[in-house]
């Protein structure tokens, strides 16, 4: 996917173009910031605002003025992201008005995995039919669903991991930048933590540390496209359908390995977790 590049020509474009600078330079991973505020951007060109100050007419304007099928939790994102920059702007005594942020809705639900559907995917991922051009897809694969399961990560935190953030010795993974831009330590099962040490010497013997845990052929992180592809390929194999029901409009996807039945976690990571086979 080629890497988007963003220009903004509003009378705030350079005061944009540093603070998405400065949260560059301190960790973080921007594209959807500079996203939401290209919107913004674009907003006050269209409608001519000039004025050296964003009140709160032209907020809740710009925010009224955003597709009608943002739904409320993608408005949390939008309102965020904004008042990080509003917050900004103020430093650089620019008045800025900050809204508060709206609540969002908790309507999604999960789809919640029987044990006998979870054996099925484990061994459908074990087991994945590639082409010969693909065939490291075989290796990196039953990985990435072990660790999305295992650990109950997003499924971006799993593939923006680097080499430097899985500590192989005591099996903690390094989660930086994560929801809500805040860093968080999580522990691996030892049975895991196994697994990736043999992924490890697999594929990256000879890697630097600052490569992706999860890395492409041209040394790229691999998106969420190709995960989203691979598990609905493991989803086929196992005879596992997509449900009906609104609640679900999500349909069934890696988002869903961080909602396991509780109460069968840990017989899950005992029986489950085990060591891949790696010839």
């Amino acid at each position: 996917m080629r890497k988007k590049h963003f220009n903004f020509h509003s009378v705030f474009a350079s005061e944009i173009q540093s603070f998405l600078e400065l949260r560059t330079a301190q960790g973080h991973v921007i594209r959807h910031e500079a996203y939401i505020l290209e919107t913004l951007d674009i907003f006050l060109v269209e409608y001519g605002l000039w004025e050296r100050s964003l009140p709160a007419e032209t907020i809740d304007s710009w925010l009224y003025s955003l597709p009608n099928k943002l739904n409320a939790n993608t408005l949390v994102t939008y309102v965020s992201y904004y008042a990080q920059f509003a917050k900004y702007m103020r430093i650089s005594d620019i008045p800025a008005f900050i809204p508060k942020s709206p609540k969002g809705n908790n309507e999604y639900v999960p789809y919640i995995f029987s044990e006998d559907e979870m054996k099925r995917l484990f061994a459908a991922c074990d087991n994945l039919s590639v082409k010969k051009h693909n065939t490291k897809a075989q290796v990196i694969f039953p990985v990435l669903f072990r660790m999305l399961y295992g650990c109950g990560l997003r499924l971006d935190e799993a593939l923006t991991l680097r080499l430097k953030d899985v500590d192989l010795i005591n099996g903690i993974l390094h989660i930086l930048n994560a929801k809500g831009s805040k860093d968080r330590i999580v522990p691996m099962h030892n049975s895991l933590t196994d697994i990736c040490r043999n992924y490890y010497k697999l594929l990256h013997s000879t890697s630097e540390d600052t490569a992706y845990f999860f890395e492409s052929h041209n040394h790229k992180r691999f998106s969420q496209t190709w995960a989203g592809r691979w598990f609905g390929i493991a989803l086929k194999s196992a005879g596992i359908p997509l449900p009906d029901g609104t609640k679900v409009s999500r349909g069934i996807c890696p988002h869903c390995l961080r909602y396991p039945n509780l109460y069968k976690i840990q017989t899950f990571l005992n029986k489950y977790l085990i060591l891949l086979d790696w010839g």
